[in-house]
């Protein structure tokens, strides 16, 4: 109980000393093409923000912890000057805590058929998908209070990939497009979290990995303090750390032959070549 109570304390911390002037983001960007960009947000605490400019558009993915809004729309004001004004649409890549505080914000929700499922879920008082694990509510619990998480209406969630029964540890479900962009969209069996997918271009060579594949090595040094307490707290932030392990494995599968960029959920990008 000590370790236990001594971790939900730190952690508590580390969300708090973050906020205000304190919060300084990791903030990048990566050019796919002439007429398409990717602006990563890492923040200290909770998942990253991705930010896809392609053909004149925008597309967020995940959004973080909602305790973060405010600061967080300052950085979306000063990279996007019409951000307060344009029809705003985020995807994320599993419906939890961390990915989806934001979520509010946007007018339009892309999901997964499960993730849209939890979303809807929680937002009529119910447990969602992460809550109906008995290790992993306490933890969940602990997240929407400390960060003021406010459940985003079902109205905005507009699903994408087709709703079934996924068999394997990742299926292709569908396709998502998006400016010149062209993803073949995955979903994987619920390793980390039922709903989570995953969208990868073979043609620009980047996928969006979501938590089935981040890239450890790649988080700051108050990115790797606040990754540590969700494991001790949870025991696991997988639902099944073995299958996660199977899916992780069938993402990199399907990466063909190249110089692929791929963005995890946390840390920086993950630079990848696959040989013939």
């Amino acid at each position: 109980p000590y370790r236990t109570f001594d971790s939900i304390s730190k952690f508590a911390e580390l969300l708090s000393i973050s906020k205000g002037e304190n919060f300084a983001p990791r903030i990048s960007t990566h050019k796919i093409s002439d007429a398409t960009e990717i602006l990563l947000i890492e923040p200290p605490c909770g998942s990253n923000t991705m930010i896809i400019k392609s053909c004149g558009e925008y597309l967020f993915v995940d959004s973080g912890y909602a305790c973060y809004r405010e600061e967080m729309l300052a950085i979306f004001e000063k990279l996007i000057p019409e951000f307060r004004t344009m029809n705003k649409k985020i995807l994320i890549t599993h419906a939890d805590v961390d990915h989806c505080g934001l979520l509010p914000l946007f007018d339009i929700v892309y999901t997964s058929s499960k993730s849209a499922e939890s979303l809807k879920s929680e937002y009529n008082n119910e447990s969602n998908f992460r809550e109906k694990n008995p290790l992993h509510k306490p933890y969940i619990r602990i997240c929407n209070i400390l960060t003021s998480y406010k459940p985003v209406s079902p109205q905005k969630i507009q699903v994408v990939g087709a709703e079934r029964t996924i068999t394997k540890p990742l299926e292709q479900t569908g396709v998502f497009d998006f400016g010149e962009l062209h993803f073949s969209l995955y979903e994987g069996k619920g390793g980390h979290l039922p709903g989570e997918i995953v969208l990868i271009d073979y043609s620009n060579h980047i996928a969006f990995t979501g938590d089935i594949y981040i890239n450890t090595h790649g988080l700051t040094a108050e990115q790797a303090e606040y990754n540590q307490y969700a494991p001790i707290l949870m025991t696991s932030v997988d639902t099944d750390p073995k299958l996660c392990a199977e899916e992780r494995k069938a993402v990199m599968q399907r990466l063909g032959v190249g110089q692929w960029q791929i963005f995890g959920a946390h840390g920086f990008k993950k630079d990848y070549s696959v040989n013939s």
